[in-house]
C-alpha cells in the first residue's frame, strides 16, 4: 500500500508498510501541494494528480518515478500539466478510470478536466 503526502512544494510517496520514503518528487509544484490523488487506469497504470497552491495539477507517472535516476531528473516522469490559474480547495476524480478532475478552487469556481483529452494533445478541461 502507498501513501502520498505534500511536504511544501514537494511530493513524498511512502511504502505504508516498510514506513520507508521511496520517492521524493520536488519538480512538479512550485508552491505548497495541497490535494493528492491516485488515478489508476488501465492506459497509464498507477498516476498521482496534485494540485498545489500554485495554481497547477499535475499527473505523474507513478511507475515511471520510481524507476529513479532519470526518469525523475529528466521529468518525463510527470505526465501531465495543468495550468488552472488558482489553487484547488477540492479536487476529485470521476468517470471511466477515472479520466477527469473537477476541482472547486478557493474562489469557488468549479473546473473540470479531461485528462485523457489533454493526454492526447487536445484541449485539457474547462470552468464554470
Amino acid at each position: 500500500k502507498l501513501c502520498a503526502v505534500g511536504v511544501g512544494p514537494r511530493i513524498k510517496l511512502l511504502d505504508l508498510a516498510s514506513g520507508k520514503v521511496l520517492l521524493t518528487h520536488e519538480d512538479a509544484h512550485s508552491d505548497n501541494v495541497a490535494k493528492l490523488r491516485f488515478r489508476s487506469s488501465k492506459r497509464n497504470g498507477l498516476e498521482l494528480v496534485s494540485s498545489g497552491d500554485d495554481g497547477l495539477l499535475c499527473c505523474l507517472d507513478v511507475e515511471r518515478c520510481l524507476e529513479g535516476g532519470r526518469a525523475v531528473e529528466d521529468d518525463s516522469g510527470l505526465r501531465l500539466v495543468i495550468n488552472a490559474g488558482e489553487a484547488a480547495r477540492v479536487l476529485t476524480l470521476f468517470g471511466e478510470d477515472s479520466f477527469a478532475v473537477a476541482s472547486i478552487s478557493t474562489t469557488e469556481a468549479l473546473q473540470l478536466w479531461s485528462l485523457r483529452e489533454a493526454e492526447d494533445g487536445g484541449k485539457a478541461g474547462t470552468s464554470c
